[in-house]
């Protein structure tokens, strides 16, 4: 009987690629989007979201928290820099949902008006 041998056959797919996820969270932690972190670590976005998202999250709280403790200590100061509030209140907007809400009341009598002065109404059944 011959002996067979095999014959090595190259792997297929896409090659493995090692992500750290203590980079993934670093940079999360420094408010890069999920796009900027795989172009980093050299990965599709959709495998830091199947692998990762423990790590995205952690650094994602981690930039929350860092903007509200600098949001108190400015606020709890005695002299605040007008361009770093401003800033500081930006960020709350963009990472905190935080808003201006500003409260409107209407006072006196609803008026409705029907006719404006110097215009006649058009009736399109007249032609």
């Amino acid at each position: 009987m011959a002996k067979t041998t095999k014959v090595p056959t190259k792997k297929r797919g896409r090659p493995k690629v090692k992500v750290d996820a203590k980079k993934v969270k670093a940079l999360a932690a420094i408010g890069c989007t999920q796009d900027e972190i795989a172009t980093i670590v050299g990965c599709s976005v959709r495998t830091l979201q199947r692998n990762f998202v423990a790590a995205i999250k952690s650094g994602s709280d981690m930039v929350r928290v860092s903007i509200r403790r600098h949001q108190l200590k400015l606020a709890l100061s005695a002299n605040g820099t007008p361009g770093k509030s401003t800033m500081l209140i930006w960020l709350g907007k963009q990472y905190l949902s935080q808003r201006n809400n500003q409260d409107v009341e209407h006072t006196g009598d609803v008026c409705v008006v029907t006719q404006i002065p110097g215009f006649s109404r058009v009736d399109p059944e007249s032609n």
